[in-house]
């Protein structure tokens, strides 16, 4: 936070001194990337590629971008592409500062001006969220059944996936299951029912975390290193 409010400061006595000078993203926006930066939206939303929009002399231009984009045309038309607020995907979730999802980008409407680039490098749902005084249009190789978060996932917690999706793409699942379940009833495996932490571990760390009385503890603070 230190470090962002010394930038601040630095661009804001830039201004002063140099009122003609090309600054970029408004210095809000700078705040909010230096707080939150593209990666980390990456990685809490799951998005393959992360683009930023802001208004830049009346005009929303793409001002940074995060993931893995060399060689991708919808990256390198992104790059040129410019919208008036209330123009395109990008201008109106700007101006309405409401966000704009396309689950399915083969079905987009004609609002979304980049949908044949983004087709022909397999993006498949991308959402165009208002930040701030940016946009952040959230990008994705496969398709995602809701509207990401930009928030970082509670501690101790993962980035939401579809799980029952994930487990019908594994191939002969059923088959694997059975061997698993099979496997378990010989070894004579009884799942874990505890959902409460055990109060021997009230002095602990990660106090927060069921654990079945079956496993065997060692000394010290943490039972199961």
């Amino acid at each position: 936070l230190a470090q962002a409010i010394l930038v601040e400061g630095v661009v804001h006595s830039i201004a002063q001194t140099s009122p003609h000078s090309y600054l970029g993203p408004s210095r809000q926006s700078l705040f909010c990337r230096m707080l939150a930066p593209l990666e980390d939206l990456m990685r809490n939303s799951g998005a393959n590629y992360v683009f930023e929009w802001a208004l830049q002399r009346g005009m929303l231009r793409m001002v940074n971008s995060a993931g893995d984009d060399d060689g991708i045309t919808y990256s390198d038309m992104s790059a040129m592409a410019k919208f008036s607020p209330g123009e395109g995907c990008v201008g109106k979730a700007f101006a309405s500062k409401e966000t704009i999802f396309i689950q399915d980008v083969s079905a987009a409407t004609s609002d979304f001006w980049r949908k044949q680039n983004a087709m022909e490098d397999g993006l498949q749902s991308i959402a165009f969220i208002p930040h701030g005084e940016s946009v952040m249009e959230l990008c994705f190789s496969k398709q995602v059944g809701k509207v990401p978060s930009l928030a970082e996932p509670d501690a101790g917690g993962f980035v939401v996936e579809d799980h029952d999706a994930i487990m019908a793409s594994i191939p002969d699942i059923a088959k694997v299951k059975g061997e698993v379940e099979a496997m378990m009833d010989k070894l004579g495996y009884r799942a874990n029912k505890i959902d409460a932490p055990d109060k021997r571990d009230a002095g602990n760390t990660d106090k927060w975390v069921p654990r079945d009385p079956r496993l065997n503890r060692l000394t010290g603070i943490h039972p199961f290193n």
